[in-house]
């Protein structure tokens, strides 16, 4: 049986890099096959400074976690611990690599299902969400709202650029465009 490093280094794969913190500049592995659509450097920095004083010591859940991009960027930046969601099973397994590669694995607990069969208890300090876009249209909103709820502190949300996110109860903080899309922050309503 092969090592996760020995799995990782070959195959089909697209390179998606940390971009701060103390994996930065390390390389997580990505499908090329189009399973999965890793958020843009340009916008994760982004999305990640500012967030950049609330992230250490943080729980974190990353659903459609892909290959686990958002959530290893939160670890890099001092999160304490990250949950995954991720439907497909080749991506949540590169996610597992990712984890392993990084020595961050014990931090990391990984559910390979979908968004709308999880349902958790206990809030999330930070929720992040980026759905697949040709997928975002027909995802029940009942779960972007559930997953608004399951924050304790904020709501990230990335976006088609033509979906109102004031339609989330939740207060909106700051949205911001890129090339089609959109990453929004929410707070939660206090419960």
């Amino acid at each position: 049986m092969k090592s996760a490093r020995e799995i990782f280094h070959q195959g089909k794969f697209t390179n998606v890099k940390i971009t701060s913190g103390l994996f930065r500049g390390r390389e997580l592995k990505a499908p090329q096959n189009g399973v999965t659509h890793p958020m843009g450097s340009r916008e994760k920095l982004a999305l990640f400074n500012s967030l950049s004083d609330k992230i250490k010591d943080k729980i974190i859940l990353d659903v459609f976690a892909g290959t686990g991009a958002l959530g290893l960027e939160a670890l890099s930046r001092g999160a304490s611990h990250v949950t995954f969601i991720e439907a497909d099973k080749k991506a949540a397994e590169i996610l597992k690599q990712n984890a392993i590669v990084l020595g961050v694995f014990e931090q990391v607990r990984i559910y390979n299902t979908k968004a709308e069969k999880i349902d958790f208890d206990s809030p999330f300090d930070i929720v992040i969400a980026d759905p697949p876009y040709e997928y975002f249209h027909d995802l029940p909103f009942s779960v972007l709202d559930r997953l608004a709820k399951t924050a304790r502190e904020y709501f990230v949300l990335s976006h088609p650029s033509d979906f109102d996110p004031h339609a989330i109860d939740a207060e909106l903080l700051s949205t911001k465009a890129y090339a089609g899309s959109r990453i929004t922050i929410f707070r939660p309503h206090e419960a």
